[in-house]
């Protein structure tokens, strides 16, 4: 079988024909499609019991509330696919045109469109797979619905979603893949469809386990360590501080407690000591703009952060 489609699911009954629609009218038919539901609580299952007494390559798995890590891992574990590709339940797939194009590849990353309700942007991975690393750590956009994962290159390199993480934990798995991967091929165009709902779960109010996302920046930085380019490692220190400023700003004007606003804070303070070589590359300038806001004033740089 060549390809793993896994999709968790966790009350989703109004949005998952659509995304499970979206695979059956693939031209590609070599597939099986894993819905993994989480404990939902809304109807899902019996919509997920439905699909599979209709379909036999669907294949349903239940389990208790773990999480969205919990539930692609359980996926994934089950997978009999060459290649696994995660799916959310709110979004869809375009076709995946001609897949003999993966062959061979530890990582096939396409693009993929973001819609709201006031626009669609479409953000396609750079011609050069090579590339993709580094550029993916100085800002560009990226999502897991467009990595296609070969699914030995996983196992072999132990790789899979952290339960215990809310937060970043789908980048950590993309930037862990591309630091390990042998060989990666991107494809400029837009295969995966993200529905940005605003009752989606980033949507949903703070809570202490989004902290758990600075966990995932350090393991990352730890890894882009490991893969001993210096130039990655500087982009993933910057990256980190980016990351942990998403979070100062969601904090900071939101009604959450105190303690984690601190914390917070004290975590972007320690990640602005970084000694980062300046460079005139856009995101390392904006790092050092954003430090020297943050030595002038806090609260000014809140505010930017809010506009």
């Amino acid at each position: 079988m060549k390809l793993s489609i896994i999709i968790p699911c966790y009350n989703v009954a109004p949005y998952v024909e659509r995304a499970v629609r979206s695979v059956q009218e693939q031209a590609f038919t070599d597939w099986e499609l894993v819905l993994v539901d989480d404990g939902s609580a809304d109807g899902t299952l019996p919509v997920l019991r439905r699909l599979e007494a209709v379909d036999g390559r669907i294949r349903v798995l239940a389990q208790a509330n773990g999480g969205v890590s919990a539930a692609r891992n359980a996926g994934l574990r089950a997978a009999r696919g060459e290649y696994v590709h995660f799916v959310d339940a709110d979004d869809y797939l375009s076709p995946y045109g001609d897949v003999e194009r993966w062959d061979d590849n530890d990582v096939v990353v396409y693009g993929f469109s973001m819609h709201t309700d006031k626009k669609v942007q479409t953000f396609l991975p750079p011609r050069d797979g090579s590339s993709l690393l580094l550029r993916y750590l100085k800002g560009r956009r990226l999502h897991l619905g467009g990595f296609v994962f070969r699914r030995a290159f996983l196992e072999q390199e132990g790789i899979c979603f952290d339960e215990q993480t809310y937060y970043s934990e789908d980048k950590e798995v993309m930037i862990k893949s591309l630091i390990h991967a042998k060989k990666v091929y991107a494809i400029g165009e837009p295969l995966y469809h993200y529905i940005r709902r605003d009752d989606s779960a980033m949507a949903r109010p703070l809570s202490v386990r989004r902290l758990t996302g600075f966990a995932a920046m350090d393991r990352i930085v730890a890894l882009a360590c490991f893969h001993g380019s210096k130039e990655v490692f500087y982009a993933a220190e910057v990256n980190r501080c980016m990351d942990a400023l998403t979070l100062y700003r969601d904090y900071s004007f939101l009604n959450v407690d105190e303690a984690l606003k601190r914390e917070v804070a004290d975590k972007v303070a320690a990640n602005f000591r970084a000694r980062i070589p300046l460079s005139f590359d856009r995101y390392t300038l904006l790092f050092y703009i954003l430090r020297l806001m943050h030595a002038m004033s806090p609260a000014l740089l809140r505010k930017l952060l809010s506009s």
